[in-house]
């Protein structure tokens, strides 16, 4: 394992966080994220990052240099940090969602009264508002 993190670095596969601040690039999974298009590129070689910016961004990005290109990168990874928030809260909407429709049929499953059953249906309602 050693041996195969040293042929990375030696091959300038592993991420440089001073490609934030020269490219716009975050580390993310284990990839290169574009902040400003956030596009993912798939083999972390500067050579690949310098070439994004180069081609993609760095007319509009170029002048942009000190106190006011750390703020442009603040922004722009606090802006794909909610990104990715929003789909973390999705997903566990989508969970309670489920567990608590599972819950509701175990209840109809046991009961074995049909849904038109008053009680029944008021037993559901309180599951599902938990």
């Amino acid at each position: 394992m050693a041996s195969k993190k040293r042929k990375l670095a030696e091959e300038n596969r592993v991420f440089n966080d001073a490609w934030t601040d020269l490219y716009f690039f975050i580390n993310c999974n284990g990839k290169p994220l574009c902040l400003i298009c956030q596009k993912t590129l798939t083999i972390q070689k500067e050579y690949n990052v310098k070439r994004h910016y180069d081609s993609e961004h760095k007319a509009k990005f170029a002048c942009v240099v000190g106190e006011s290109r750390k703020n442009k990168i603040n922004a722009l990874k606090s802006s794909v940090k909610n990104q990715q928030n929003v789909f973390k809260v999705q997903v566990q909407s989508n969970e309670s969602n489920i567990r608590a429709s599972l819950r509701v049929a175990e209840i109809l499953a046991k009961s074995g009264r049909p849904f038109t059953d008053s009680e029944l249906i008021k037993q559901c309602a309180l599951v599902m508002a938990e």
